[in-house]
């Protein structure tokens, strides 16, 4: 007989129950993920300083993801991974700021997380922080501003990192998602911004949810395709976490547009090696029925 678990962050309870006909190996599972779960929440809400899933209203986003992971976990198909990864990958890259030397980004990028009220203010915040986190990994120097969201310092002073992420609501009905990555580049296309120093980063995660059966997806093709028809930009940066399985890996792929730039190429060498795809982050056995709260 399956019996409730129940597991505890910081500041929230959270109780599973595995679902009927359960065995004793599903419930030791349900039991992991649960502590997982309930670990990596505690991790954020560590970082953040406060019950972020509960007590602020700005916080809600959050407690969305986290209901989704719940959720998604019932259906026992997988799909609660990617959730989950983004979240952990979130609470990585949020700690790395955090570190004593850079506290000036850390307290920066926590403003905007008590001022963010919308899921879509999720997605663009989360890449915002890989981005932030790459470049401290590679040592190049640069200050958190808005419009465009990076300012380069030191030896690439004078170039700039504008990120955004291509999101879905919901599928245009016999349309590629590939076209969201169009309407991304035009909006951004159009800012002040918009010139031979600014290097344009889009993850394009969310796409590859609804790509049609046999579909390509090749970032290396994409960023090439993109830079060679851009015009206006610097670079074009593609960044995506694919899931695969019980696995998820980020990848990265640029294409030069302005080629008569050798501290832009440069640069990108530096902070994107071409011949690293990221380090594995998380695995983990998808898939296993669970019911709770």
């Amino acid at each position: 007989m399956p019996s409730v678990v129940e597991k505890k962050s910081v500041y929230t309870t959270f109780i599973a129950t595995p679902g009927p006909g359960a065995t004793d190996a599903d419930q030791k599972l349900v039991e992991e993920f649960t502590e997982e779960l309930a670990s990596t929440v505690s991790r954020l809400e560590q970082l953040l300083g406060i019950d972020c899933l509960n007590t602020s209203k700005q916080f809600n986003v959050f407690k969305k993801i986290v209901n989704r992971i719940l959720s998604d976990y019932t259906k026992a198909d997988g799909s609660w991974f990617s959730p989950y990864f983004a979240l952990l990958t979130f609470c990585r890259d949020l700690e790395y700021l955090k570190r004593e030397e850079i506290k000036t980004k850390y307290n920066k990028v926590r403003r905007r997380l008590i001022e963010m009220m919308t899921s879509t203010s999720w997605y663009g915040l989360r890449t915002e922080l890989r981005v932030f986190g790459s470049l401290l990994k590679a040592k190049i120097g640069f200050e958190i501003t808005d419009a465009p969201d990076v300012t380069l310092t030191e030896e690439f002073a004078g170039f700039y990192i504008e990120v955004t992420s291509c999101i879905f609501s919901k599928q245009v009905v016999d349309k590629s998602p590939l076209y969201k990555i169009d309407a991304a580049i035009k909006t951004k296309r159009s800012k002040r911004y918009a010139n031979k120093q600014t290097i344009l980063v889009i993850d394009v995660t969310d796409i590859m949810r609804y790509l049609k059966q046999g579909e390509i997806f090749d970032i290396s093709s994409m960023a090439k395709k993109y830079a060679s028809e851009e015009t206006v930009f610097g670079a074009i940066v593609f960044f995506v976490t694919s899931v695969t399985g019980s696995s998820s890996m980020e990848h990265q792929s640029y294409q030069v547009c302005d080629g008569s730039s050798e501290q832009l190429k440069n640069f990108l060498s530096l902070w994107l090696p071409s011949d690293e795809n990221g380090p594995q982050i998380l695995e983990c056995d998808p898939g296993h029925i669970m019911n709770g709260n």
